[in-house]
């Protein structure tokens, strides 16, 4: 009997604690994006982001997130756990790999656009951080944005030389 009354005020607790608390959505920043070269047509970009949470309650959850290239969108993804203490700040990382031929639909394209003298390409990266806690759910806006670099006119000329060979 005791059991079940401990049981019932637990229960009665929580759904008055969720009826009165409300959690704070936590603030995230965009530091930096780092572009690496992986090969003649693909890139690896690693945003780097900061998150800072007031709330008295740790967090922890992912980022939907999706990465459009060029003004059309690539790819989507979902980011790996990220978890931030109370009253804490974390940093987080969401890596994405590009293939410019790809984002150029055929290689042509890609080809012409820097024969044209195109240098870099726009991208953006927007997604949602989801976190719930007790029930209740959390939310912030992730975003970042730059450009990525193409291929110089150079290192083309050097890709078909050596494909011809």
């Amino acid at each position: 009997m005791k059991k079940i009354i401990l049981v019932a005020v637990g229960v009665l607790a929580a759904f008055a604690l969720t009826g009165c608390v409300s959690l704070n959505p936590p603030q995230i920043d965009h530091q930096e994006t780092n572009v690496t070269p992986l090969s003649f047509q693909e890139l690896q970009a690693t945003s780097k982001f900061s998150i800072k949470n007031s709330n008295p309650i740790a967090l922890n959850g992912v980022i939907d997130y999706t990465l459009v290239v060029n003004g059309r969108e690539f790819s989507t993804g979902r980011s790996s756990s990220i978890e931030v203490g109370a009253t804490g700040q974390a940093t987080f990382q969401i890596v994405s790999r590009i293939d410019l031929v790809k984002v150029f639909a055929v290689a042509t394209d890609l080809a012409n656009a820097i024969a044209a003298g195109k240098t870099s390409i726009p991208y953006e990266l927007r997604g949602k951080f989801r976190s719930s806690v007790v029930g209740i759910g959390v939310e912030a806006p992730v975003a970042a944005s730059g450009t990525l670099p193409l291929p110089k006119p150079t290192e083309v000329e050097s890709l078909i030389r050596s494909l011809l060979k």
